[in-house]
């Protein structure tokens, strides 16, 4: 099994941070600093994000045992958790699932509820790129689930504004951003 890529900063009691759906650790790194005069921070990349490894097993009992062993493999017994949106569902799930490894929990823009899929249009959009080099651009960048191309993870370049842009390259279909926070 691959480890999670994760960013730790400062020293004292563990504070596990998961993002949501398309993030990565680099977006709480600016608050993951303040936290740092207090906390030993770890900032994940979950599976299929960042520059953590890519998985075809992406469900949050998956997820879940990923983070268990990256608890493990740092020796760290109970941490504070904090997940944010789709990482708020799989802090929720660590907690009922192995209630012993969480000391607290604290869960942003999220409910214990099911939701029902929203970011379909992105993934079919994605789907749909002309050329298998724009889809291991945009998968790279993004870190949406592999999808199972296989490909360089340097390809082309990618602006986010407020509704993603491309450059060297045009998708078939255009993706509109929906507000995801």
């Amino acid at each position: 099994m691959s480890l999670l890529h994760s960013q730790i900063l400062g020293k004292g009691t563990p504070l596990l941070v998961l993002h949501g759906f398309l993030g990565m650790s680099d977006n709480w790194r600016t608050m993951g600093k303040q936290w740092a005069s207090h906390f030993q921070v770890h900032l994940l990349d979950l599976p299929n994000h960042g520059r953590s490894f890519h998985s075809q097993s992406f469900d949050y009992t998956a997820m879940t045992q990923d983070v268990v062993s990256y608890l493990d493999h740092h020796q760290l017994q109970a941490v504070i958790v904090l997940g944010h949106s789709m990482g708020g569902k799989l802090a929720m799930h660590l907690a009922t699932t192995h209630p012993n490894r969480v000391e607290k929990l604290l869960v942003a823009d999220i409910a214990p509820k099911a939701y029902p899929p929203h970011h379909t249009h992105i993934l079919t959009g994605l789907m749909d790129l002309q050329t298998k080099e724009h889809a291991c651009f945009y998968l790279k960048t993004c870190t949406v689930p592999p999808m199972a191309l296989p490909c360089d993870p340097m390809c082309l370049s990618f602006t986010t504004r407020s509704r993603p842009s491309w450059k060297h390259c045009q998708p078939r279909h255009s993706i509109q951003a929906q507000p995801y926070f």
